[in-house]
């Protein structure tokens, strides 16, 4: 028998076409090499071979949209191996596509404001970015990611006799505006005065003054301001 089948069971010139010697002699028929290409088809090593479908057989000219769904598609039958760069495209994915798992991405240079994914190593590291200085060393000026700065320090009072004590900035606030002034006198540890009288007396982008009252047994002020 010529062509891409090898017959089955070879009968004599005599012998008798019965149902029983044409079931053998189908079902005994295999393929031959011939009935694949080996690059779209092949024979696989069952017995008797069967035909499969390559790689190469299947392309996307070859199949409708709706032929491939996620049920006809094993979890282990999608590699990045078999994906091309180009072949996945916002096109081709849904709006609302939920990940499973813990999918990963390259994770964006420091300061990057574009639309590209952040992942949480790069949120971890902009959070402190946004602000000035990102880690406090000391100092007194830190500028709020929203672009508020805070000036924060301390006036020793001691000792010191009724007035007015100021302490000026290292920086004065770049637009001269002032949104909040606070602060918070300390009484000498031995103290038990109750009538505490301390006040802010004036603040400006260069600097603030606290009057403290001759009566007061006040060792240190605290304050802070907030401005742009």
């Amino acid at each position: 028998m010529s062509g891409v089948i090898n017959k089955g069971t070879t009968y004599a010139d005599s012998g008798a076409v019965t149902s029983t010697n044409l079931n053998a002699h189908v079902d005994d028929a295999t393929f031959k090499a011939a009935a694949v290409d080996g690059v779209s088809t092949a024979l696989n090593t069952s017995t008797p071979p069967a035909i499969t479908i390559k790689d190469g057989g299947v392309s996307t000219t070859k199949l409708a949209d709706s032929a491939v769904s996620t049920v006809k598609i094993a979890s282990t039958a999608v590699s990045t191996a078999k994906l091309a760069n180009d072949s996945v495209t916002g096109a081709k994915i849904a709006d609302d596509v939920a990940l499973a798992g813990n999918p990963t991405t390259t994770t964006q240079s420091a300061g990057n404001n574009t639309t590209r994914i952040a992942t949480t190593a790069f949120v971890k590291t902009e959070i402190p970015n946004a602000f000035t200085p990102s880690t406090y060393t000391g100092g007194g000026s830190v500028t709020l990611p929203n672009g508020l700065i805070m000036k924060f320090g301390s006036l020793s009072t001691n000792s010191e006799p009724a007035g007015t004590f100021t302490a000026t900035f290292a920086d004065a606030f770049p637009n001269a505006t002032i949104v909040n002034a606070q602060i918070t006198p300390v009484l000498n540890v031995a103290s038990t005065q109750s009538d505490v009288l301390c006040h802010l007396r004036s603040v400006s982008s260069t600097s603030i003054s606290v009057w403290k009252g001759s009566l007061t047994n006040i060792s240190t002020i605290y304050y802070t301001v907030i401005g742009r």
